[in-house]
């Protein structure tokens, strides 16, 4: 009992006698618990603690290997690291997560899931991993996100993701969807004449969609520039009239119009060809005024169709040829029997 009562005069005592050291160090091969509340304010706020190849742990026999050492799952220590050899690393480790908190704000500031996420939070939300977060961590129309699962994406759930010029602020490059469309828009955010928007819209079986193309305020330009000398300039334009290429158009087809010369071709006599034209007033096999008009044309279809006419008409006056040659013959051979 004598000793019992001694001890607190003890603990006082040398609490006494450190107040004039920077510290008070206990033997490496001592582990100290502490059970309850203490109050070390006046003990040792203008010293350290000083904790030498130790650590602070709430579970002291709960650990793991890391680097071949021993790391509390409740713990903080400082170690050689292999990443720094010629300073200690702070290691902190906590099994469930780690939270950090300032400024008495409920809301943690930094927080390491048990999963190694890694959320910051401010005025903004941000959280690090296989998904990367920015913006709301609860709404997801106010938030944007990073995402890595075999390939990349960026999905923002609120509209438009905007990439905008520091300098203009109306102008940037912006992606946005709609209920069955999805865009891209270049140039002004507001103004409709002042951008380029490219369009994709979903058909409604599944089937594909279509791609839209549209310049409301001005004319759209096609442009190359090659290491042969051609200086860049536009080869193709759209506007309200249409379009106008520079240069050549190639296109592939399937068959064209020299089956006309075949011998098993039947090739329209004159008489035909002005009773058709008579009754429907355009050439055979040549789409009429009302159908171009509804329609369109093929352009490649219609350069075949209207080879094969010039075939046709080579060949109808060659026939006349022949026919007026026989007839001089018929004549000559008259002249000569007379």
């Amino acid at each position: 009992k004598l000793c019992c009562m001694k001890m607190p005069i003890i603990i006082l005592l040398l609490i006494f006698l450190s107040r004039g050291f920077v510290y008070s160090q206990i033997p490496y091969s001592q582990n100290v618990s502490l059970c309850g509340n203490y109050n070390f304010e006046n003990d040792i706020k203008r010293g350290h603690l000083r904790l030498g190849n130790g650590d602070v742990t709430w579970l002291p026999d709960d650990k793991f290997i890391y680097n071949g050492k021993d790391m509390g799952n409740y713990a903080l220590k400082w170690e050689n690291d292999t990443w720094q050899t010629n300073c200690k690393t702070l290691w902190l480790s906590g099994y469930g997560g780690i939270k950090l908190f300032t400024s008495a704000i409920s809301t943690p500031r930094v927080a390491i899931t048990k999963n190694g996420d890694v959320e910051l939070s401010g005025n903004q939300y941000l959280s690090l991993g296989k998904t990367i977060t920015i913006g709301s961590k609860t709404n997801s129309n106010s938030r944007m996100q990073f995402v890595f699962d075999g390939y990349s994406s960026i999905v923002n759930h609120a509209g438009y993701l905007h990439f905008i010029d520091s300098k203009k602020t109306n102008v940037g490059v912006l992606f946005g969807r709609g209920t069955d469309y999805s865009e891209i828009l270049l140039g002004s955010r507001t103004d409709r004449l002042q951008r380029l928007r490219l369009a994709y819209y979903e058909n409604a079986n599944g089937s594909g969609g279509e791609t839209y193309i549209n310049n409301h305020g001005g004319s759209i330009y096609i442009s190359v520039k090659r290491n042969d000398g051609f200086d860049g300039s536009p080869i193709a334009k759209f506007d309200g009239n249409g379009l106008e290429v520079k240069g050549r158009i190639r296109t592939s087809v399937g068959s064209w119009s020299d089956f006309v010369f075949s011998e098993e071709y039947k090739l329209p006599s004159l008489s035909e060809i002005k009773s058709h034209i008579k009754e429907h007033k355009h050439l055979p096999n040549i789409p009429s005024e009302l159908e171009v008009k509804e329609n369109g044309i093929d352009l490649t279809e219609m350069q075949a169709k209207l080879l094969q006419k010039i075939e046709e008409l080579t060949l109808n006056p060659i026939q006349q040829q022949e026919m007026i040659d026989e007839l001089k013959k018929e004549v000559d051979s008259l002249k000569t029997n007379k």
